[in-house]
């Protein structure tokens, strides 16, 4: 826009809905989705270690219900203090950008609260609070991220173990080998990005999603053809039901309603991986390599 122009990025919006295939898809941010609600695979080596009369439905749905607000807190609230300057994840650009083509888009919250363009007055004029903002944000990634890799490390190690792997072969694929692959990814331009996106497609959503309502279908079906009736927890101990039994619903209708969890996850996950495939940007020059650790 020119310098005489009365129109203010507060006045320019971006559509909603993208309908443009030259500016990207949603597809590509279903996968980081999955990924963030990939801990199914940890539930088995939690349950072994929790304490008898702890509540597993219960827990579960306390943790996964209080993460599911905070990501909309976190999503919706900076969204409306900073609407005309986050970069959206459909369109690469924000709605500054669209009058000054200058402007570089901030593409998380975190670099829009760090950088002085955009981070608000009170804070930025403030050396102490700017001090300790950027020391937040800086110390995120070391506490959400990395604080969970030896947790991981050691379910694969053990896992692989259990599998008849030697205790060096299982620390080796489990320890060593991610660290070799994600430390040149991590620079690497988007590419720690896309396959994040297409491993949490095609591993996560099958692994997290649809083999615990495959297992769970195999076993009604196991206990439909043997006749057998539930066992008698011992006392003292939570008995954990995939369905309430106030619900008062069959082997049959359980495994039917499993089947289609199954299959809406299936459908679900190919669509966004075509999607992702399709509509994806995966251009390589001069710019796209200036963004690398942006």
């Amino acid at each position: 826009a020119s310098a005489g122009s009365e129109v203010s990025s507060s006045t320019v919006s971006l559509q909603a809905v993208n309908f443009d295939a030259n500016t990207g898809s949603q597809a590509g941010v279903l996968g980081n989705i999955l990924f963030n609600f990939g801990f199914v695979t940890t539930v088995p080596s939690w349950v072994n270690e929790k304490r008898p009369h702890v509540s597993i439905n219960k827990s579960l749905w306390t943790s996964t219900l209080a993460c599911v607000a905070i990501f909309l807190l976190m999503g919706i609230l900076p969204a409306m203090a900073f609407p005309d300057v986050l970069q959206g994840p459909v369109t690469n650009t924000c709605a500054r950008n669209v009058l000054d083509p200058s402007f570089d888009c901030p593409n998380d919250l975190m670099q829009a609260l760090t950088s002085r363009m955009t981070s608000p007055a009170g804070w930025k004029d403030n050396g102490f609070l700017f001090f300790v903002l950027k020391t937040s944000v800086y110390l995120f990634p070391i506490v959400a991220v990395v604080s969970s890799i030896p947790v991981f490390s050691i379910i694969i190690k053990y896992n692989l173990m259990e599998n008849g792997f030697s205790s060096r072969t299982a620390f080796m694929w489990g320890v060593i080998f991610p660290w070799i692959i994600g430390l040149p990814m991590a620079y690497m331009p988007d590419a720690l990005q896309q396959f994040v996106n297409f491993s949490s497609l095609i591993f996560v959503s099958f692994t997290d999603f649809m083999v615990p309502c495959l297992l769970y279908i195999i076993l009604l079906r196991r206990r439909l053809t043997e006749h057998a009736e539930p066992e008698t927890a011992p006392t003292g101990v939570k008995v954990h039901y995939a369905f309430s039994p106030g619900l008062m619903l069959s082997r049959a209708l359980k495994s039917r309603i499993s089947i289609v969890i199954v299959g809406a996850l299936l459908i679900a996950s190919s669509i966004a991986f075509v999607l992702s495939l399709v509509q994806g940007s995966y251009s390589f020059d001069a710019q796209t390599c200036a963004l690398v650790g942006s």
